[in-house]
């Protein structure tokens, strides 16, 4: 237990909410909050020396199914007990910053997901194809996932109320960009989807769902440029040479 003095002392710590996906969608909040108080310390008894990083989302944690990445010494084994009430699993992710890089690499796989998706639909709405039908295939196949149902239905409604926000994704997108930049790590499919969400915030549809990222997608196929997004000078699709040697 800290000493009196120590107590009185500020602690540092780090809160990262993690997008995850439930009966609701995922969760809109997905930022990394950092704070100072004296109180946590003594509430969750750690040395105010100590680093903290929790990586959780809200449905989950309010229907007790929380994921919880955390990072730290001695400070993850004195929170575990105050996290035990909310969390399905915890996972250890070692020293700071373990679980933020942690939670970064979970957003990757969930932006790339629902880009993906996104654009199966708008690929499959072009060719005349029926959405309902993609729906009901993707569900019934080896890649249907919580996220999947839940996206895929609002995709079929154009229902762009809002879950996880594109303003949101996008500043997501663009921390872990700068991530793997710093990281010297490529990340190719990441900057696609960080030049699509620029896009769709600047067409103004930052405060709707992310798979608003459909506006963008149905904009490129209509061949329109978007200005002020982050890669709106690049068309990253291929170009095909039909000349012969």
């Amino acid at each position: 237990m800290p000493s009196r003095a120590s107590r009185s002392a500020p602690v540092s710590y780090q809160l990262a909410l993690c997008t995850a996906a439930s009966s609701r969608g995922p969760s809109s909040r997905a930022t990394v909050v950092s704070a100072r108080t004296s109180r946590s310390a003594r509430a969750i008894r750690i040395a105010p020396s100590s680093a903290l990083i929790m990586s959780v989302s809200r449905v989950p944690a309010e229907q007790g199914a929380l994921v919880a990445m955390l990072a730290g010494d001695d400070a993850v084994a004195a929170v575990r007990p105050v996290l035990a009430p909310m969390c399905r699993e915890t996972f250890d992710c070692g020293g700071v910053p373990g679980a933020l890089l942690m939670k970064f690499s979970v957003n990757l796989f969930l932006i790339t997901l629902v880009t993906g998706l996104t654009e199966a639909f708008h690929f499959a709405g072009r060719h005349g194809l029926d959405q309902r039908l993609l729906r009901d295939v993707l569900d019934a196949g080896p890649m249907a996932s919580a996220v999947s149902r839940v996206k895929g239905p609002k995709l079929l409604a154009r229902d762009f109320a809002v879950q996880a926000g594109a303003a949101d994704v996008l500043k997501n997108n663009r921390l872990i960009a700068e991530a793997a930049r710093k990281a010297e790590v490529a990340s190719p499919l990441l900057d696609v989807c960080h030049a699509l969400y620029g896009e769709t915030v600047a067409q103004g549809h930052g405060g709707e769902d992310m798979v608003a990222v459909l506006h963008a997608l149905e904009t490129r196929t209509e061949g329109s440029a978007v200005p002020g997004s982050p890669d709106s000078s690049a068309d990253p699709r291929p170009t095909v040479d039909n000349t012969t040697p």
